[in-house]
């Protein structure tokens, strides 16, 4: 496919949709106003991290997303601590999204199970994801169209009719009960700032699908920041909408979902039911893109001889007619439903420390990267580097010491951490060792060896 595939897949797997209406919600409800500026904030993290990633992926597009970029720029060690965090994060966020989906059914059609119902759309969900890529593209981006339409009628009911002054954005604050506003505290922004860094999350998808673009190496840098920079306006406008808009903000802020309580009351119900609606049809494309990108990550382990012989000829398994990656995204799709069945709040918080400590070490990455010459072949260089890893890096130390601080935050570090530390040492113990693994991706003849070097070194 040409970069116009590959974004309408990107895009779909950042989802706009679940930034405004569920991320943004719990930040809207988190910091009143300040949900805007810690979203501005968000984005410009956003930036930083879409340079490094595009240095990255530029240098190795290859199918194993950070597993390959950090095996061949830090070392096979680094690549196995980011590919346990990946086989951690990649079952919960589509367990994540396919509950989602069913919570916001069950407002149309109240007597919806939730459980079973996210069962049946992961499954849907991962047998879309076998079809020909670009048959899959296609799907998602109707798909996209729509939930791009819903975040646009959403800005505009907002932007069209305030009920506040764009001043209010600029002042964090929240509504008192009995009238006025009262200004958000530090730590509060802190939090919702972490919130918010996720609703950005996915830009860097690209990279899972690289090996289908033509000529990627040129054009993965386009896609990153291009679904970027739609997903600000497609969130921060209709964020600032909602918070300028709302006719009464306590009701708004006390709601279950926010976004939809403000939908409800600028629009009326049949809008409501509508951007319900949609929202569902968000999040279901959210899980075809990632499902996508899931069942190849899961495939480039199997090429690289990660696991058992028998395994790994299963897991890159080609469709001949498909060409997908059946049997790899299937596997995926059934650890993904058996996600489906582990508590929400728990999902939550190993997905969210991951997804943290996978940008530290893409950071570090692209350090290392141009430290040892690994990424000297790529066509996009981090400009003004080593300023962007570096506002990255103060960023991700600031959330991951907000969760250190917090009870459960501190429960999602420690797990991933010990995730890390478990499959460094798979690595070390047994597949060094063992002496049959090696990165197979493109330019993998040239960039394996020195991987070993470095990992040795």
């Amino acid at each position: 496919m040409h970069g116009l595939g590959a974004l309408m897949i990107t895009l779909s797997a950042l989802s706009p949709g679940l930034g405004v209406f569920v991320v943004g919600g719990d930040v809207l409800r988190e910091a009143g106003g300040g949900a805007i500026l810690a979203f501005i904030a968000a984005a410009l993290l956003g930036v930083a991290m879409a340079s490094v990633y595009s240095e990255l992926i530029s240098a190795f597009p290859d199918t194993g997303a950070e597993y390959t970029l950090l095996g061949r720029t830090v070392g096979p060690s680094g690549g196995f601590a980011a590919l346990g965090l990946i086989l951690m994060g990649a079952p919960s966020g589509s367990a994540i999204t396919s509950l989602g989906v069913a919570s916001y059914l069950k407002v149309a059609f109240p007597g919806l199970p939730l459980v079973p119902c996210a069962l049946t759309l992961t499954a849907i969900a991962y047998l879309i994801a076998v079809l020909n890529i670009r048959l899959s593209a296609f799907v998602t981006g109707v798909f996209l169209t729509l939930e791009i339409l819903s975040l646009v009628v959403l800005g505009a009911l907002g932007l069209a009719h305030p009920h506040r002054g764009i001043a209010t954005l600029l002042h964090p604050a929240l509504p008192l009960p009995h009238g006025g506003l009262a200004p958000v505290s530090l730590a509060v922004m802190g939090t919702a700032f972490a919130g918010a860094v996720y609703a950005f999350n996915g830009y860097s998808g690209v990279v899972s699908v690289s090996e289908e673009i033509h000529d990627p190496h040129a054009r993965v840098t386009g896609v990153v920041f291009g679904a970027l920079g739609l997903a600000c306006l497609l969130e921060i406008l209709p964020m600032a909408g909602v918070w300028l808009g709302a006719r009464d903000l306590p009701a708004m802020l006390t709601a279950t979902s926010p976004v939809a309580a403000f939908a409800r009351e600028a629009g009326g119900p049949l809008l409501a039911y509508a951007m319900s609606l949609s929202v569902a049809v968000a999040l279901f494309n959210c899980n075809i893109a990632n499902s996508l990108m899931f069942g190849r990550q899961l495939y480039s382990t199997g090429r690289d001889g990660v696991w058992s012989e028998p395994v790994n000829r299963a897991l890159a398994t080609i469709h001949p007619r498909l060409h997908s990656p059946w049997v790899a995204t299937l596997v995926m799709g059934g650890l993904s439903m058996i996600a489906c069945l582990v508590p929400l709040h728990l999902l939550v918080l190993l997905i969210g420390s991951g997804t943290s400590m996978i940008y530290v070490a893409v950071c570090l990455g692209v350090i290392a990267g141009r430290r040892n010459g690994a990424t000297n072949h790529s066509l996009h260089r981090t400009p003004l580097y080593p300023l962007a890893p570096a506002i990255a890096l103060i960023a991700l130390t600031f959330l991951l010491v907000e969760s250190l601080g917090d009870p459960e935050g501190r429960i999602g570090v420690i797990a991933a951490l010990v995730i890390m530390a478990v499959s460094v040492a798979l690595y070390r113990l047994y597949l060094r060792r063992r002496g049959r693994w090696a990165h197979r991706g493109p330019d993998a003849d040239r960039e394996s060896a020195g991987a070993l070097e470095r990992d040795l070194a």
